[in-house]
C-alpha cells in the first residue's frame, strides 16, 4: 500500500516538475546553459528517485524517496506559480493608458452641489493649447445646458469665480493644480463638483530596432507628480535619460532640471518648462528630450511617487550618501554621510530642492543617487530573488514602458548570462534661472531655467560616444 502511494506521489512530483520546465522555457529569460544544467540535475534526481521508488524494498529508502518527491514537487509548484506571475506581469506591461482629468470647480460656500445645479448657468473655461478640450465640452453639454465664457487669461478664470462673476469654471487637472499653487487661498475657497475623463491618444512612439544586449540604448525615466494610478497625465517632475551600454556594462544617468526652458516638440510661440511636457502625454516628454539632446530616445519608463515607494520598500530599503545634513519639506531629516532610506524617505530625499542653494540641480543629483542605489541593491544582492513576487505585485499598474515584452526578456536573459556588475555614472544639465512666459501658461510669468549650452553639448556628446560603443574611460569620463 505504502509503495503504491509512493509511486503516486513520485508521478505527481514528476508531472509538476515537467510543467515547471515547460513554463520556464516558454518564459524565455533563463540562458540556455542554465536551462541545460537544471534539466541535467533534475533528470539525475528523478532517475535516482524513480529507481528507489519502483525497485527498492528498504522501507527507510522508500520513506526518503517519498519525502524528496514531495519536496521537489512542492518546489516545482511554487516555481511554476512564480513563473506564471512573471509572464503575466511582462505580458501586461504598457497596457495602462493615459487619461486627462477635467474639473468643474465652484465656490465651496456656494449653492452648487453637483453638475445638474449648473443647468443654464455661466461657466468660464480655460482651454489654451489643449487639443482635448472640445471633447470635454461636448461630453458636459450632453448632461446640462450652460453658457460658456471662453477665457484665455489664466488668472482671470480664477478671479472671476472668486468674485462671483461666473457660477463655475472648467479647467484641466493640471490647470487646477496651478491655480491652487499660484492663487492664494484658491484651494480653500473652492471645490470640485464634477470630473470628466478623456483618453489620451498619444503619438505612437515606435521602439527602435535595437539588440539590447549588443547596442547602446536610451531610456527616458519620466517621473510624474502624482500618486495612485499611473494613467493620469501630469507634470513630469523627474526627467532622467538612462544610457545603457550592455557590452561595457556601463550606465550614464543624465538629469534634466524640471524647469528647463525648452521648445516643446512640434510647438511654436513661447518655449516652456520641461515639466509641462508631461501634461500633453509621455510622447511629448520623449520627443522634447530627444530634440534637446539631439539623440534618439529608444524607450521610456513612466513612473509616479507610488512606484518609487513600493520598489524601495520591497527591496528592503536603500543606502545613499549625502554630502550635507538637511531637513526635507515634510520634516524628514538626513545626515551628512550614509542614510538608510525606506520608500517614503527615499521619496522625500528625491523631491527636496528648496533647502539647497543649487535648488533643482541638487534634487536632480539626489534622484540619480536613489536610482543608482536601487540598481546596485537589486543587481548585487539576493534581494530580488527573496522578494520577487512582492516586487512584481507592488509594480502592477504603477508604471508604463514602451520597451516590448520580448525586448525586456532578451535583456534580462543576457544579463543573467553575464551576471556582470554595472558601472553607473551621472551628469546634470545646468542653466540660469529667470522669469518668462511659457507655452502652457502664456499669460503669466513663471520661473524657468535657461539651458547652459555647454552642459547640453557635453551630455549629447557623451551619449553619442556611448552609442558608438566607447567606454567611460575612452570618453574621458572617469
Amino acid at each position: 500500500m505504502f509503495k503504491n502511494i509512493n509511486k503516486f506521489i513520485y508521478g505527481l512530483s514528476l508531472l509538476a516538475t515537467f510543467i515547471m520546465m515547460i513554463l520556464l522555457v516558454l518564459l524565455d529569460v533563463v540562458p540556455t546553459k542554465y536551462l541545460m544544467i537544471i534539466v541535467i540535475m533534475l533528470g539525475i534526481i528523478y532517475i535516482v528517485l524513480g529507481i528507489i521508488t519502483f525497485k527498492a524494498k528498504n522501507k527507510i529508502l522508500l520513506i526518503l524517496s517519498c519525502v524528496f518527491s514531495l519536496l521537489f514537487g512542492g518546489i516545482s509548484i511554487f516555481a511554476s506559480n512564480t513563473i506564471s506571475e512573471t509572464n503575466s506581469f511582462l505580458t501586461n506591461i504598457g497596457t495602462v493608458k493615459e487619461e486627462g482629468l477635467y474639473h468643474v470647480v465652484v465656490l465651496k460656500e456656494g449653492p452648487y452641489k453637483n453638475l445638474s445645479d449648473l443647468n443654464n448657468k455661466k461657466i468660464s473655461t480655460y482651454s489654451l493649447n489643449d487639443e482635448h478640450y472640445s471633447k470635454i465640452i461636448g461630453a458636459i453639454k450632453e448632461k446640462i445646458e450652460f453658457k460658456e465664457e471662453v477665457n484665455d487669461n489664466f488668472v482671470k478664470v480664477a478671479t472671476d469665480l472668486l468674485e462671483n462673476k461666473v457660477d463655475a469654471i472648467l479647467v484641466s487637472d493640471f490647470n487646477k493644480e496651478m491655480l491652487d499653487d499660484e492663487i492664494e487661498g484658491f484651494s480653500k475657497k473652492t471645490k470640485i463638483i464634477y470630473t470628466e475623463k478623456v483618453k489620451i491618444e498619444p503619438e505612437i512612439i515606435a521602439p527602435n530596432d535595437i539588440e539590447v544586449n549588443q547596442e547602446t540604448f536610451n531610456i527616458l525615466i519620466s517621473g510624474i507628480d502624482t500618486r495612485g494610478s499611473i494613467s493620469k497625465v501630469s507634470r513630469s517632475d523627474v526627467n532622467i535619460v538612462l544610457t545603457v551600454n550592455p557590452t561595457k556594462n556601463e550606465i550614464l544617468l543624465t538629469s534634466i532640471p524640471r524647469d528647463y526652458y525648452v521648445r516643446l516638440h512640434g510647438t511654436s510661440g513661447n518655449k516652456d518648462k520641461l515639466t509641462h511636457a508631461g501634461i500633453y502625454g509621455i510622447h511629448m516628454s520623449v520627443n522634447t528630450v530627444a530634440d534637446l539632446l539631439n539623440t534618439n530616445i529608444d524607450y521610456y519608463l513612466r513612473v509616479n511617487f507610488d512606484t518609487l515607494i513600493n520598489v524601495v520598500d520591497k527591496i528592503g530599503g536603500i543606502d545613499v550618501y549625502s554630502d550635507i545634513s538637511f531637513t526635507a519639506y515634510n520634516g524628514d531629516t538626513f545626515v551628512a554621510g550614509m542614510n538608510h532610506l525606506d520608500g517614503a524617505r527615499a521619496l522625500s530625499y528625491s523631491r527636496e530642492r528648496k533647502q539647497f542653494a543649487e535648488g533643482d540641480r541638487k534634487r536632480g543629483k539626489h534622484q540619480e543617487e536613489v536610482i543608482t542605489a536601487i540598481i546596485k541593491k537589486v543587481s548585487s544582492s539576493k534581494v530580488l530573488l527573496a522578494n520577487y513576487s512582492a516586487i512584481l505585485e507592488s509594480l502592477q499598474d504603477t508604471f508604463q514602458t514602451s520597451m516590448p515584452t520580448d525586448t525586456i526578456k532578451s535583456f534580462v536573459k543576457g544579463q543573467l548570462d553575464e551576471m556582470a556588475n554595472w558601472n553607473v555614472k551621472s551628469i546634470s544639465l545646468d542653466g540660469i534661472g529667470r522669469n518668462d512666459y511659457t507655452y502652457s501658461m502664456p499669460g503669466r510669468l513663471l520661473y524657468v531655467m535657461v539651458p547652459d549650452d555647454q552642459t547640453v553639448a557635453r551630455a549629447s556628446a557623451l551619449i553619442e560616444g556611448m552609442r558608438q560603443n566607447k567606454s567611460f574611460q575612452e570618453l574621458g569620463f572617469n
